[in-house]
Order: structure tokens, then C-alpha cells, then sequence
């Protein structure tokens, strides 16, 4: 399972672009058309646990779903600024640890948080760009 980051398209009509395939006949972008048609907006699609502690640290409550409006996007991107700055934070990300009887997590890598990171704000700076809510599911 995983969750998808996005900004909305209520306020703006974001560009869409024709894409070459691969013209096979059971693509599922294709439908064998050899093009398909995709938006120019950003996005990150994350595993569930990925995304819960990419959520946790940024300040954003875990829930699989959800949205936030534009103007509470200014504080999520000073978190990220903070957390950019000040690698130490970054510790309870990148620690080893149990999260269940069942699942044991390695952490997570330095650079794979610091690209994460990056993401989640070029996400915000377009949702704050084009006023729109930031949605995740």
C-alpha cells in the first residue's frame, strides 16, 4: 500500500502534456496508442511507513487521507527549512527501531529524507502558487 501526495486543481488547470510510449498492446498508459496524456503537477507517492514518518516529522498528523488548506502551507514549509538545516532532528527518522511484532523498520537514509523533503515543498510552493489545498490519499 502507499499514499499519494498532490496539490488540488480547483483554482488552476494545470498544462497536460502527450507523452510517447510504448505502443505495446496491454499497456496500461497506452492502451497500445504508443502516447498518453499526463499532467504537469507535482506529486510523490510514498509507503505507508515511508509516508508516516515523512508526515511526522514535516508536522502533518498520520491519517491515509486527507487535505490541508494553502494557508497552513507556510508553516509546513518553515518545518522543512528547520529540518533542512538541522540534520540532528533528522535522528528519529533514520533510527532503527520495531514498529510492530511483525514489522522491524532499518530506518530510513539520509538523502532518501533530504529528496522527500525537497518534494513535499516543491508540492506546497505550487499549491501556494496556485491557492490550492494540499491532498493526500
Amino acid at each position: 500500500m502507499s499514499i499519494t501526495f498532490m496539490p488540488g486543481i480547483e483554482n488552476h488547470k494545470p498544462n497536460s502534456r502527450t507523452v510517447q510510449c510504448c505502443k505495446e498492446h496491454d499497456c496500461y498508459l497506452c492502451n497500445g496508442d504508443g502516447l498518453y496524456c499526463t499532467m504537469d503537477i507535482p506529486e510523490l507517492n510514498l509507503s505507508n511507513v515511508n509516508a508516516q514518518a515523512m508526515m511526522q516529522l514535516i508536522g502533518i498528523p498520520f491519517v491515509y487521507a486527507g487535505s490541508i488548506s494553502c494557508n497552513k502551507l507556510f508553516e509546513l514549509r518553515r518545518n522543512i527549512i528547520k529540518l533542512k538545516n538541522s540534520p540532528s532532528l533528522l535522528v528519529q527518522a533514520i533510527r532503527k527501531d520495531f514498529i510492530s511484532d511483525n514489522v522491524y523498520s532499518m530506518g530510513i537514509d539520509m538523502n532518501y529524507i533530504f529528496d522527500r523533503l525537497k518534494a513535499f515543498d516543491e508540492i506546497f510552493a505550487y499549491c501556494q502558487k496556485h491557492n490550492e489545498s494540499f491532498f493526500w490519499s
